[in-house]
């Protein structure tokens, strides 16, 4: 599949091995994807309570660049985390409470971590 790049000169989407830039230049946010094996739905809410964060209700502290987030069990029983992040710079601000956070409520599971340079975003 061949696509044309944005123009800015950082794009090379006839190679899929950037991330694109909008059409004014500013790079299209990345997903972020964590697959944790052993942790259950408990652990899930124990650690957004911790963070300030209602999944539930959208309420809290949700941290500065995060464009959105979802969060279930995959058939396998995998627990998996999605999300979309304005700059990998954003996340890593953020990990420093996650850290803590999820050693706080018995999360000690290293999580397969999947950065994925996104080729499109819409949020409806």
């Amino acid at each position: 599949m061949q696509a044309s790049g944005c123009g800015c000169g950082s794009c090379d989407l006839g190679q899929w091995k950037a991330a694109p830039c909008s059409a004014k230049g500013a790079p299209i946010p990345e997903a972020l994807v964590y697959e944790f094996e052993g942790i259950t739905g408990a652990h899930y809410a124990a650690v957004s309570k911790h963070l300030g964060i209602d999944p539930e209700t959208g309420a809290g502290a949700w941290p500065s660049g995060l464009l959105s987030h979802a969060a279930g069990v995959a058939d396998d029983g995998t627990f998996i985390v999605s999300e979309v992040w304005s700059s990998r710079e954003d996340q890593a601000a953020f990990g420093q409470k996650l850290a803590p956070a999820l050693a706080s409520n018995g999360v000690t599971v290293v999580p397969r971590v999947r950065w994925v340079p996104l080729i499109a975003h819409h949020q409806a």
